[in-house]
């Protein structure tokens, strides 16, 4: 374990979302891998047990607690999920599992005084941030099995039924609904009025915002399972296909393709400074050059287990956290290893989340560990309910 004098940096970083749902026969799954946001007063963590909890950023003291309607036990299993490799949870292979309705499996989003989040059982909430009371619920009656995205006073949602639905912000009604031809595990992104999201059926979609018209469709060769990342025109996501693109925001055509990569990209990608970093199940941390995709290190970092956590940029570093708890920062420019934690004794598959320089990551036993990005010290680590 990484022992060190913490400093308190000040710069606030925000990382989003992830990440969706897969089950193996004869078993039931993991109590969700929710994930944490925040805001210039609170941290608004989703815990193992269905709740969300307003925390102080500093200390962790408890300043409201919301809790779903109700918990109940769903199942999932199309023929997707089937066959989805073991690498995901330490079951036999095939057949359905059964996961509990009340988990969710992304970060919850702040936007405008409230706090959104989508449950596996299928019903958004939005929560006012001050308060922790309910304002609206919605539900879509399919089970969701990754986060949400806030913009333009509308939330966007995508479920297992392939559908993506448009919620009005203020008060949940449905403004429109957009069908893929599958299931849908990652948040949507959306960037200048247009909604980019990927699919199970092997495609990355952009809609207009407003109400939901196809702009373009572009074809991988495997299911898209995570949130695409939009930076200056350009949408950058990973397939299950081994590959990771970059598309044409406008036109949905391909600018160029990485195939260095031996597993699924998974998680979502980070960008920071003219490089995209994208984590793969192979271990491995590829940083590649955005206008080209050319690779940027020597050689991918690798990680001491598979990476499911998208990286983030804190305090000038690139931290990652690799499933068996393992957390690294990194050099961004080099990919050298600058410091290691390995206190988190539980599996992290929660997107991580910075905010004031500290890394907020929720692990698998149920804590919430705030880590100092500059050099990894640990400040806290907070357990989050039984």
């Amino acid at each position: 374990m990484f022992n060190s004098v913490p400093t308190w940096p000040t710069k606030i970083l925000l990382a989003a979302l992830l990440l969706g749902a897969a089950v193996l026969s004869g078993c039931i799954g993991p109590r969700g891998w929710p994930g944490t946001v925040g805001d210039s007063h609170s941290l608004y963590v989703g815990t193992m047990i269905g709740s969300v909890l307003a925390l102080n950023p500093v200390t962790g003291a408890e300043r409201w607690e919301f809790e779903p309607q109700s918990v109940q036990t769903g199942s999932i299993g199309s023929g997707n999920l089937t066959s989805i490799k073991n690498a995901f949870l330490s079951c036999s292979q095939g057949g359905a599992g059964s996961f509990r309705a009340g988990y969710f499996y992304g970060a919850p989003v702040v936007a405008n005084g409230m706090i959104y989040v989508a449950y596996f059982s299928g019903v958004v909430y939005a929560i006012d941030a001050a308060s922790g009371q309910q304002a609206w619920n919605y539900d879509l009656k399919s089970h969701i099995a990754g986060g949400l995205a806030v913009a333009g006073g509308t939330v966007l949602v995508g479920s297992s039924n392939g559908n993506i639905s448009a919620l009005d912000a203020g008060n949940g009604t449905l403004k429109w609904e957009f069908s893929s031809k599958d299931e849908i595990w990652g948040a949507p992104a959306v960037a200048d009025g247009v909604v980019y999201f990927g699919s199970l059926d092997h495609s990355l979609y952009a809609l207009n915002a407003t109400d939901g018209k196809e702009k373009w469709e572009f074809r991988t060769e495997g299911g898209i399972g995570s949130t695409p990342l939009v930076v200056g025109g350009v949408v950058y996501v990973g397939s299950f296909d081994h590959k990771f693109y970059a598309i044409d925001g406008e036109t949905g055509a391909q600018k160029w393709v990485f195939e260095g990569s031996r597993d699924w990209f998974w998680c979502a990608a980070t960008y920071d400074d003219g490089t995209i970093y994208a984590a793969s199940l192979d271990n491995n941390v590829y940083a590649l050059e955005a206008g080209n995709g050319t690779v940027a290190w020597p050689q991918p970092f690798k990680a001491s287990n598979r990476v499911k956590s998208s990286p983030i940029i804190v305090s000038g570093l690139l931290v990652v956290a690799s499933e068996n708890g393992n957390v690294y920062g990194l050099d961004p420019k080099t990919g050298k290893k600058e410091w290691e934690f390995d206190g988190i004794k539980a599996k992290v598959l929660s997107p991580l989340y910075s905010a004031e320089g500290i890394v907020y990551i929720n692990s698998q036993d149920n804590k919430l560990h705030a880590l100092n990005g500059e050099n990894g010290f640990e400040f806290w680590g907070l357990p989050l309910g039984s």
